[in-house]
């Protein structure tokens, strides 16, 4: 039996800032929140059914608890926001 490969690109990036995310109702925050990390389960869900989550040995997966202060916060918020410009 074949297998297939897709790679996907997407074609916009929606982003919103943290002012924008500020003046949004908690309910909508909330619910976009639910959105999107359900999109995350639901693609990694894809990914272990059609038996690809594992196919790169040098894949990465990892869950690490963390305990911050304002200032660890702070820094890892702008690490994050860095790794996303450098796509």
């Amino acid at each position: 039996m074949g297998r297939f490969e897709h790679y996907y690109r997407a074609t916009s990036r929606a982003f919103l800032t943290d002012r924008d995310w500020h003046e949004l109702p908690e309910s909508v925050r909330v619910g976009m929140s639910a959105d999107l990390f359900q999109a995350v389960v639901d693609d990694a869900v894809a990914a272990m059914e059609g038996e690809t989550f594992d196919d790169r040995e040098d894949r990465h997966l990892s869950w690490t608890p963390m305990m911050l202060d304002e200032q660890a916060w702070e820094s890892l918020q702008k690490l994050l926001a860095d790794t996303l410009k450098q796509r």
